[in-house]
């Protein structure tokens, strides 16, 4: 990676039961992939890390999923991907506080603080994928099976929380379906942050300050995306169109004002602060 780069980190928190392990295990390298120089997170000025309880936990006491959860809070979390095929996992012994019903699995513990938090405050960002690879029926845990069914029903439009999920059979689709949809996500995020330092865009209306045939030209209310930290402004296609093919001869102006202008050098020789500048040239 180019050292001079102003990197932005995104986590990803991986929520997946012990029967899609490789799954879990392809997304950092999926990850770890478009890190790499020269690919999509590196020219946007993005790294990626996966956040797993297997390298970010320590072995604390408590409830194994109380631990995690501890070290790994929802509000750290930029993307949250679920994974799920036979199993949904064992009760993690905390209540949902919404509905007040103990969770029945640490995947869904870890879902519904994530769709709480993405509702709240836009954030993270879910992608869900159900592998529907056939299996020998011995290998299904009919109970496990039916909590999986009945989350995935709770996607339905009218349902608990609704959305879309992916379906996947073999592995390889699986990653090229993940490496889309992060690939996605990362140019979604670059348009909503500044390109010098990472900071959060917020779209407002500022003055802009033309020069037309010498004589300078301020315009209100232009509409532009704003850098919360660094001040850096952004204006789209569309207004930049607009500003450069302004026909100034058929547009009513709002008001005139006076302007007096300075030379640099007659600055540096001005004695006294405040003092009138005589050399200053005044246009109407």
């Amino acid at each position: 990676m180019i050292e001079d780069k102003n990197y932005k980190k995104l986590r990803i928190f991986v929520a997946a039961p012990s029967d899609v392990m490789a799954e879990r295990d392809n997304a950092h390298a999926i990850a770890e992939e478009l890190n790499r120089a020269d690919n999509v997170a590196d020219q946007l000025g993005l790294t990626l890390e996966v956040l797993d309880w297997r390298t970010h936990v320590a072995p604390f006491m408590g409830q194994p999923e109380g631990v995690i959860l501890q070290q790994l809070p929802v509000e750290v979390w930029d993307i949250f991907i679920g994974i799920l095929w036979l199993r949904f996992g064992k009760p993690t012994g905390e209540v949902d506080p919404h509905t007040g019903k103990e969770f029945v699995s640490g995947t869904e513990q870890e879902f519904t603080l994530a769709y709480h938090a993405w509702k709240q405050n836009d954030r993270p960002q879910i992608l869900f994928y159900r592998c529907t690879r056939p299996v020998d029926l011995d290998r299904i845990d009919p109970e496990q099976f039916k909590n999986v069914k009945a989350f995935f029903a709770d996607f339905d439009a009218d349902k608990k929380h609704p959305g879309l999920y992916q379906s996947y059979q073999e592995l390889q689709n699986f990653e090229q379906r993940v490496r889309r949809d992060l690939t996605k996500l990362l140019f979604k995020y670059k348009k909503l942050h500044c390109n010098t330092c990472n900071g959060t865009l917020t779209q407002s209306l500022h003055e802009r300050f033309v020069l037309y045939q010498g004589n300078p030209r301020i315009i209100e209310n232009v509409p532009a995306k704003v850098c919360q930290q660094c001040g850096e402004r952004y204006f789209d296609t569309k207004t930049v169109e607009m500003l450069r093919k302004v026909d100034w001869n058929h547009n009513v102006q709002k008001q005139k004002i006076k302007m007096l202008i300075y030379d640099f050098s007659d600055l540096s020789r001005s004695k006294t602060r405040g003092k009138k500048n005589d050399n200053a040239k005044e246009l109407q």
